[in-house]
């Protein structure tokens, strides 16, 4: 059985959070560089915003993109 494809509404909140997480990160490691776990974290989170992103281009429409870019 294949996996169900999220709903739009899903995706875009899943883009919300990985997005507020990569961001949040970003300046938790500016002050932080050394913090090697952080950072493992943060590069775990960008990967899934990029999953995440792809997904989106290639699934949804044009509005989907556009929210994700500006989030």
């Amino acid at each position: 059985m294949m996996p169900q494809m999220p709903s739009r509404e899903k995706l875009l909140a899943w883009i919300d959070q990985v997005s507020f997480a990569v961001v949040e990160m970003n300046l938790y490691l500016d002050t932080h560089p050394e913090d090697e776990d952080a950072l493992a974290f943060f590069r775990e989170k960008v990967e899934l915003r990029k999953e995440a992103l792809m997904f989106c281009r290639l699934y949804l429409d044009s509005e989907c993109m556009l929210r994700a870019v500006f989030s």
